[in-house]
């Protein structure tokens, strides 16, 4: 059972540094997993999300920022990619779980809640215009769930979904203890990422 952050450090001479971080998440049958996709659209999955308007917009701190979510069986995974100069990487960090620390304590707005829900629905609806989505989507439904999950009762349950909800599942999943921190570039040890932790 993990206890503390994990930090894998690769020392490699580029000029940009890469930084990715993942945390422990539900997994594919948890109910919960409706409120964890929309949290990871507000935090980081589009142009209008936090990590990219604060991060890249407002501070000028990275190239690239973005969250995404993976699912299993049993478990799931949240994670956070960024590219940025080496020498914003500590600023970037504390940025980053201020932001998080922000989700845990408080809901997201309504505005953005609603603007997370339609989002999702629509490039789920949008990708299902294709052949070849929609038979993976058929695929992944029966290997995960052994039936066709229909698209109109998954917009359902995203729409049902609270902000309250949202909260909850961010104070679950992004605890410190239990995140793993991954960098590349001209960095020599783990020290200025463990000085960024609380």
């Amino acid at each position: 059972m993990q206890k503390a952050p994990q930090i894998s450090v690769y020392t490699h001479d580029t000029e940009q540094t890469h930084l990715a971080m993942g945390f422990h998440a539900v997994g594919r049958h948890d109910e919960r997993r409706f409120a964890l996709k929309l949290l990871s659209v507000i935090l980081g999955e589009n142009m209008s999300s936090r990590l990219f308007q604060k991060l890249r917009e407002k501070h000028g701190l990275c190239y690239s920022i973005s969250s995404g979510m993976s699912m299993f069986e049993e478990t799931g995974l949240l994670s956070i990619a960024v590219g940025l100069d080496h020498s914003n990487l500590q600023k970037a960090l504390r940025l980053i779980f201020t932001e998080l620390e922000q989700f845990a304590k408080q809901p997201p707005t309504k505005s953005e809640l609603r603007k997370a829900q339609d989002y999702t629905i629509g490039q789920t609806l949008m990708g299902l215009e294709s052949t070849s989505n929609h038979m993976m989507w058929i695929g992944d439904s029966m290997l995960s769930y052994r039936r066709v999950l229909d698209p109109a009762s998954v917009e359902r349950r995203l729409l049902s979904v609270t902000r309250e909800e949202i909260c909850k599942v961010a104070r679950e999943c992004f605890d410190q203890a239990l995140c793993a921190i991954a960098v590349v570039g001209p960095l020599k040890d783990d020290k200025s990422i463990r000085a960024c932790l609380k």
